[in-house]
């Protein structure tokens, strides 16, 4: 038979409605159309006996789930056995029948229903294909059976390969130590059965549900990443480097972070002092947006991700709690977001950039945050949406968060494998003046943590990790050199990034001591999933479907058997892919400000493709905006001037609504926002820049 059972459960109930009928199929199928002709949706069995069995009905499933065969006559649970002498055959025609005291559950659908929700048109049962039991995972660490993800999650939702996934396969094999320690951990269920969903749904075999336009958008950024992969990994890992590609792709992610959303408007912003050195990276990103159509900013969360991977630090198993996921198709940014009407601060009272010029603010300098805790503290409070003890928002204990906790301790992962390249000067918050060594934070000392290989960019990531922990409070802005390996070569450079983290004033940490890895995919994960809400007219009118996910190392299984995207362009950028690797002097580094890119010529933003683009190539001039344009035209409260020189005279032609702000959600400000669930707050529609007040902050357990 070719029968789904839908579950086996341990019985207490279910007495909306029940039967009798034969141990047969034909028994079987009567009394699923039994249970349709009352409208339930599933139909079951217990106590079978001799030739009948009872059938019983019901709209939902709420008893404890247990394993298969003890609807099947395997169970050993049962107290008394002297009924079982008078059991019937409890498996016949492929069909379950139960035992005493369980109960199995099926599916009632009618024959006639294309898809879920359909009304049902003819009382006739079908049960869902195969009869295999639900995935057991048994490993050293114990088993699990995923079947017991429902009294956590409820029953599997999405498309029928994906909830097949999520019960039938063993999605979770290719990471042991992932899997085993999900099931060691005390809070099995949640742990294991977010990865065991969450990895199903993001398997892009599995999303049959997409538009034309939707397949287009996920099909292009699983070509995105391909290059990535190819532009960061040997193809033999015994030979990996750390590439200054990769350095880039995890520094660049920070700064788009920064300036607001993770949207690409890093692109745009190569005029800030802080994303000096970052040309070259972001006209690779532009054309490769350009060329896969996949956004900005999905490329970006990809590049930062696999750039800690390439460098020897596995992102994805320094925390067995939190998964970083892709969050695709978010807005793709064709414009700077730091000044004017499309600046974004996360907080309205903790602004980062300065109004007028969009520079950084030079309290937030490097410098300054280095050296000093306060000033540290507020940096975090400006970057991140969490609540902190002053400002917009502010926590009620006198406590700051801001999640330094984990913004620090991925900045310090960024350090322990990063460079600084260009010499940096300038004063602490006491007027002094400091001068910083470029160079690597750490060069590694061991023989087993030099040469190439992923097991030396392991031992080296450990090396430095051990250094920076032991310099941290040691002195600030300048790192104290210790002896043997925690020892400061003249060739590394001697900022003391993380010093700004050791006693601050008011975080509820005090000192955020770094060395807790877990907490960089934490952090990871809050800025991959502040992602700009509003799509652009490309992204419009191909696909609005924001709720997609990739799962990168899943992605990594097969990457290999996805098309290596290639244009003119891209190859240039290839060629220079491994040049000066382990210097500060490589193709893709500068100490000049400012770049030769034009974000509007990407085909996403309405420009005519980057396919031939070449770095050495004329500067891009801007385009005027034809006719009449929209400055004499006010926008009423919750809407904003509309990107571009755009032409017209009326609200309509020159006013766009503004979205729901982080962490809220509803139509747009003027239709409403309300906080999403463990938010509080509230949003209000404003005539001035951001055209909003209000946030949603996170709520904290007392």
């Amino acid at each position: 038979s070719d029968q789904l059972l839908h579950a086996c459960i341990r019985t207490s109930g279910w007495s909306h409605r029940n039967a009798e009928v034969d141990i047969s199929a034909q028994g079987a199928r009567e009394c699923g159309e039994y249970c349709l002709s009352g409208a339930f949706k599933y139909f079951g069995f217990e106590h079978p006996r001799e030739s009948k069995v009872q059938c019983h009905c019901s709209h939902a499933v709420f008893e404890e789930l247990v394993p298969h065969s003890y609807c099947q006559g395997g169970s050993d649970q049962l107290d008394d056995h002297s009924w079982e002498g008078r059991a019937g055959p409890h498996a016949v025609d492929g069909y379950f029948f139960g035992d005493r005291g369980f109960r199995s559950v099926y599916l009632a659908r009618d024959s006639s229903s294309k898809s879920r929700g359909h009304p049902m048109s003819e009382h006739v049962a079908v049960l869902l294909p195969l009869a295999e039991p639900t995935y057991v995972y048994r490993t050293g660490a114990g088993s699990y059976d995923v079947i017991n993800c429902r009294k956590l999650k409820g029953e599997p939702r999405g498309t029928a390969e994906q909830r097949r996934c999520m019960e039938y396969e063993g999605i979770m094999n290719p990471w042991p130590s992932y899997r085993d320690a999900a099931i060691r951990h005390r809070a099995t269920d949640e742990l294991l059965c977010r990865g065991q969903r969450g990895i199903c749904a993001a398997k892009y075999e599995y999303m049959t549900d997409l538009t034309p336009g939707c397949r287009e958008m996920v099909q292009g950024c699983r070509s995105a990443l391909r290059h990535l992969h190819e532009m960061m990994y040997r193809k033999d890992l015994n030979q990996q480097e750390c590439n200054n590609f990769a350095l880039k792709s995890v520094r660049g992610f920070f700064h788009d972070y920064m300036s607001d959303d993770i949207d690409g408007s890093v692109m745009s912003e190569n005029d800030l002092e802080m994303n000096t050195g970052l040309c070259r990276w972001t006209q690779y990103i532009n054309v490769l947006s350009d060329h896969t159509k996949c956004d900005a900013g999905t490329i970006i969360q990809m590049a930062g991700q696999m750039g800690y991977d390439a460098c020897g630090l596995p992102l994805w198993d320094v925390d067995t709690d939190i998964k970083t996921y892709i969050k695709l198709n978010g807005g793709h940014a064709c414009s700077a977001r730091t000044k004017g009407k499309d600046a974004f601060p996360k907080k309205t009272t903790d602004q980062l950039f300065d109004e007028n010029t969009g520079q950084r603010l030079e309290k937030f300098s490097d410098i300054k945050v280095s050296a000093d805790a306060a000033t540290q503290e507020a940096f975090w409070c400006a970057v991140n949406p969490h609540r902190c003890a002053t400002g917009q928002g502010r926590r009620t204990d006198g406590k700051s968060d801001g999640e330094a906790e984990y913004a620090v301790e991925a900045s310090a992962a960024a350090h322990v494998i990063g460079r600084v390249t260009c010499p940096m000067k300038g004063k602490d918050t006491q007027g002094r003046h400091h001068t910083i060594r470029t160079g690597f934070w750490h060069e590694p000392r061991a023989a087993k943590a030099k040469g190439k290989g992923m097991n030396a960019l392991k031992e080296r990531v450990n090396e430095g990790y051990a250094k920076l922990q032991y310099s941290q409070c040691l002195g600030r802005p300048h790192r104290k050199s210790g002896s043997g390996s925690n020892s400061v070569l003249p060739s590394e450079t001697d900022l003391n990034a993380e010093g700004g983290a050791c006693n601050m004033p008011t975080h509820f940490l005090g000192t955020v001591k770094i060395g807790g890895r877990h907490r960089i995919s934490r952090f990871m994960k809050i800025a991959s999933e502040s992602r700009y809400e509003t799509l652009n007219s490309f992204q419009r009118a191909r696909c609005s479907d924001t709720k997609r996910e990739l799962y990168v190392p899943l992605e990594l299984l097969t990457i290999d058997r996805i098309p290596l995207p290639t244009s003119p362009a891209l190859e240039r950028f290839r060629n220079i892919a491994w040049d000066g690797v382990g210097t500060i002097t490589s193709a893709w580094d500068s100490c000049e400000p400012g770049c030769n890119i034009d974000v509007q010529a990407n085909r996403m933003c309405g420009g005519s493709g980057l396919e031939n683009f070449d770095w050495n190539g004329p500067q891009p001039k801007p385009q005027p905006g034809p006719g009449a344009v929209c400055s004499s035209v006010n926008c009423p409260a919750g809407k904003r001037p509309k990107s571009g020189s755009t032409s017209g005279s009326t609200q309509d032609a020159c006013c766009e609504a503004v979205p729901c702000p982080a962490n809220s959600e509803g139509v747009d400000v003027l239709g409403g926002c309300t906080c999403r669930n463990n938010y509080e707050g509230s949003i209000s529609a404003s005539g001035t820049s951001p055209y909003f007040t209000g946030q949603c902050i996170e709520k904290k357990c007392s």
